[in-house]
């Protein structure tokens, strides 16, 4: 092989040292990564993908300012080549230019404006830096240039949602949905928008839809049982909740549902059976244990329902704690009035949680 055969090496050659380069950095040799590509370049200097190594080498050091040097270079070289694009946006973001990250990723843009996870990356950068409109921004002109991107969308949708853009964002999940109606997670984030602003049938069409697709998540099935509650159709509900029980027995919000849609209609010797069947982990939680209270008012046992929420009361210092008169109540004399006493306890505990609910919602408002 002549002299200059061997410094610009051939392209097998090449590929071997890339590769032997990359084994060496995953193995956390950077040391021989490093002087293997530095070698490579002083050869090659025109190989691109010999710079974006020796980036992802310097990167991997928290060298970001050299590996920067070496991704730009990359993409001066090779404009198309993305990965230089993504990694050096990710260098500059670590060395906290997030102007720098963003510039990059709009030159991969111009590059290849149809790859959807640009913009996504490039919102993420900017919402992680605390430029919300900028990082909504960035996904708006995604979905602009990309029309026919479900995914894209429905991050949009995401996005406007969080904003407080309900009316925005539904639009754009349905949209969403019509581009990619067999895609589970979407259905499931369209019907869970949907739920939380009361529109409970094209919830419930989307949530079904999305376990008809996927039914082995128990989160959806979860979902659906509180829809179909909602809706007034407990029985359906028990089912729902079941399913999600089964496939995540940990899950005590799904057991507690279908108990509560039992006492709905009347089964309460079969929500008591549930109840249980928890044991212990039943005893100590109070989920479970507000959803006993309220099985054994409906079974007519006042006594058990009246010692099982007084419990409740004085054992958690979060329910009482701000409302002195809950506490008083649950630690009165019932006297003979058994019926109406434990009515009563139902009662207040149902208002406290709709005030921490309201409370909690304030904070929330607050915040934004």
């Amino acid at each position: 092989m002549s002299e200059e055969m061997s410094l610009t090496q051939m392209p097998n050659q090449q590929n071997a040292v890339l590769r032997q380069s990359l084994e060496s950095m995953r193995g956390g040799d950077l040391d021989t990564a490093r002087e293997s590509l530095i070698d490579l370049l002083e050869g090659n200097p025109e190989l691109a993908a010999g710079h974006v190594a020796l980036g992802q080498v310097f990167a991997a050091e928290d060298d970001h300012a050299r590996a920067v040097e070496h991704f730009e270079e990359a993409t001066a070289l090779q404009p198309w080549l993305m990965s230089s694009y993504f990694l050096g946006a990710t260098s500059y973001e670590s060395l906290g230019d997030v102007d720098s990250a963003v510039s990059m990723l709009n030159r991969a843009i111009t590059a290849s404006p149809t790859r959807s996870s640009i913009y996504r990356r490039k919102s993420q950068i900017l919402k992680q830096a605390g430029r919300q409109e900028e990082a909504l921004k960035a996904i708006e002109d995604g979905v602009r240039r990309n029309p026919q991107d479900a995914a894209l969308r429905t991050t949009l949708a995401s996005m406007l949602y969080e904003a407080g853009d309900t009316e925005g964002a539904l639009e754009k999940y349905k949209r969403s949905v019509e581009l990619d109606p067999d895609n589970w997670r979407l259905l499931f984030s369209y019907g869970t928008a949907l739920l939380r602003e009361g529109k409970l049938e094209e919830a419930h069409a989307a949530m079904s839809r999305s376990a008809d697709l996927e039914p082995e998540r128990s989160k959806t099935h979860q979902a659906l049982g509180y829809i179909l509650a909602r809706m007034g159709d407990h029985a359906s509900a028990v089912l729902a909740y079941e399913a999600a029980y089964y496939l995540e027995p940990r899950d005590t919000q799904s057991l507690v549902g279908a108990v509560y849609s039992l006492n709905e209609i009347g089964k309460h010797d079969e929500a008591l059976e549930i109840i249980e069947g928890t044991g212990q982990q039943g005893a100590r939680n109070p989920a479970i244990q507000r959803a006993l209270g309220d099985t054994y008012l409906g079974l007519e046992r006042y006594d058990s329902a009246i010692e099982t929420y007084t419990a409740l009361i004085l054992n958690n210092p979060r329910i009482h704690s701000s409302n002195t008169a809950l506490l008083e109540l649950a630690e009165s004399d019932p006297g003979k009035k058994k019926s109406a006493h434990a009515r009563a306890l139902q009662d207040a505990l149902n208002e406290n949680r709709m005030q921490r609910h309201d409370e909690a919602t304030e904070d929330e408002d607050g915040e934004e």
